[in-house]
């Protein structure tokens, strides 16, 4: 060890040096949704959102992008049968790329025969110097998203 870095094993089977995870498998926490509103923060990077509304749209607010957000990454899943929604907590801000649209202001799990069991996976990246934007992607191949061009 150099620089006074100390190694200690966490409780949830992680070892740990200074404080920064190195080892171990850790089960992500959840966030179970089921009124159709959830806003995220940076501080939840790594957490998954499971919608689980059974009337109307789930919308999920995400941080406008920034260098705070480079490298947060959120799971949202669907488990019932209505569409979810991706926004930025400024809207028309075009802090999306997803799909082919690289300036987009939401994407969604819209398609009728892909909802229950969808996934969205979006993560904070750097595009350019002083460019931040959400990467968004469907969690499997076969379950496109809907994205929204930019206003």
């Amino acid at each position: 060890l150099q620089n006074g870095e100390t190694i200690s094993n966490a409780t949830n089977g992680t070892v740990e040096i200074s404080g920064v995870t190195k080892a171990g498998i850790v089960q992500p926490a959840s966030i179970y949704n089921s009124d159709g509103s959830e806003t995220l923060d940076a501080t939840m990077s790594g957490k998954t959102v499971v919608c689980t509304k059974s009337d109307g749209t789930t919308t999920i607010t995400i941080p406008n992008p920034e260098a705070a957000t480079v490298g947060v990454v959120y799971e949202i899943v669907q488990t019932a049968d209505r569409q979810v929604d991706v926004v930025c907590t400024t809207a028309n801000s075009n802090g999306i790329v997803a799909d082919n649209v690289a300036t987009s202001d939401k994407v969604s799990l819209a398609t009728a025969s892909h909802l229950i069991g969808g996934g969205i996976r979006v993560i904070g990246i750097q595009t350019a110097a002083s460019t931040y934007k959400w990467f968004a992607t469907a969690m499997s191949p076969t379950e496109p998203l809907t994205v929204e061009a930019a206003d």
